[in-house]
């Protein structure tokens, strides 16, 4: 009899510390996958700051209080008479990658919903040109000639370096939250700064593709349309109120 009840001890201890592991391992394993688009950033670009067309797409993973997060950008950025130059067009052409990760703030929400504060590790990859554009026409009413930007007799390179490489650190601020089923937008305000550019150029890029005007510092801003692809199920409130009370115990 003694042994028969020791037997059932120990596989009611067994089960227990099975469940118990499970859980853990629930808990260490990413909940969902969330894929976004910033909606603003072309039309930005293209139809306000007329620079060319400019696309960043990004991804999370999210492990309930830690977001991994990953973003890629492409596009071009053309200026005509760029600061300290007025008789030329600059342009950089390439892509740009961001990693890093946020801290949401926001525990236990059913929805999914973040408030964040992040750190990133940016790297852009690029081709940087400048031209000089000139054409000259002589006057009809004066002996002097008249000098004319822009026009369409020949177009000089002034100088192309073909694989520019820059790097630079962003901490991140924003929130997400979800609008139906599984669609989220959010905003996501950066603060760029410690830029290098690794690559030696005669001149100095006007813009650098994902970080903007070759500033000092910059700040920036992005509104992201996303859909969450689930990778647990989700947790009903009912489970949030029993997780909140188990704490409560201990």
């Amino acid at each position: 009899m003694l042994r028969y009840n020791i037997n059932i001890l120990l596989v009611i201890g067994l089960l227990s510390i099975g469940s118990t592991s499970s859980a853990k391992i629930k808990d260490i394993l990413p909940t969902g996958l969330q894929v976004g688009f910033d909606v603003t950033r072309p039309l930005y670009y293209i139809w306000y700051e007329k620079t060319g067309a400019q696309y960043e797409f990004n991804a999370s993973l999210d492990l309930n209080r830690i977001l991994l997060e990953g973003e890629y950008g492409l596009g071009t950025i053309a200026r005509k008479n760029p600061p300290s130059k007025l008789q030329a067009i600059s342009s950089n052409i390439g892509q740009y990658f961001r990693i890093g990760f946020n801290y949401n703030f926001i525990s236990n929400s059913v929805d999914h919903n973040a408030a964040f504060l992040g750190l990133r590790y940016s790297q852009a990859h690029c081709r940087d040109e400048l031209y000089g554009k000139l054409t000259q026409e002589k006057g009809k009413n004066t002996k002097d000639e008249e000098v004319k930007f822009w026009g369409d007799i020949y177009k000089d390179k002034v100088d192309e370096t073909s694989k520019l490489k820059a790097h630079w650190f962003e901490i991140v601020a924003g929130v997400r939250v979800k609008v139906w089923e599984w669609i989220y937008i959010g905003c996501t305000a950066r603060y760029k700064f410690a830029k290098k550019i690794s690559t030696i150029t005669s001149h100095n890029p006007f813009d650098i593709i994902g970080w903007g005007l070759n500033d000092e510092d910059v700040f920036g801003v992005n509104y992201y349309i996303s859909m969450r692809i689930p990778l647990q199920a989700d947790k009903t409130k009912e489970d949030i109120r029993k997780v909140e009370e188990n704490k409560l115990l201990y």
